[in-house]
């Protein structure tokens, strides 16, 4: 091999063993002959139903139907109250207001954040505006 086209003409040659062996007349219009396994619409419902779909959603819902925002917002502050990590997690697979978001975060992950950490950020945004 002595430049990338040559380096090209290897890649587009070389067998891959996911490629299927039943040539269906289409004719790809990748360089590659990969053809990946792609999961079906059932399967992506299956791996994805923690995301819940059928129920309401924030930053979806709450353009529509502002009580859901103002009712997601009073759960939230709720849920921040008890400070129990795994409640979070859940109140937050259908979305965090944005007011409350970084709260959120902080007592799903069990994160606790100080004044020394404000005073770090402040003097790496210093720094960053010095150089």
């Amino acid at each position: 091999l002595y430049d990338a086209e040559e380096l090209l003409e290897l890649i587009t040659s070389m067998p891959h063993p996911n490629a299927s062996s039943i040539n269906n007349g289409m004719q790809s219009w990748a360089l590659c002959p990969l053809q990946l396994q792609t999961p079906t619409a059932n399967e992506l419902r299956r791996f994805f139903a923690d995301l819940a779909p059928e129920m309401r959603q924030t930053g979806l819902d709450d353009e529509m139907r502002t009580w859901f925002a103002e009712e997601r917002q009073r759960v939230g502050k709720i849920l921040l109250g008890h400070g129990y990590a795994a409640m979070l997690a859940h109140f937050a697979k259908t979305g965090c207001p944005g007011g409350i978001r970084g709260r959120v975060w902080c007592g799903i992950l069990q994160v606790g954040i100080g004044e020394r950490d404000y005073s770090y950020y402040a003097s790496l945004v210093a720094e960053s505006a010095r150089v």
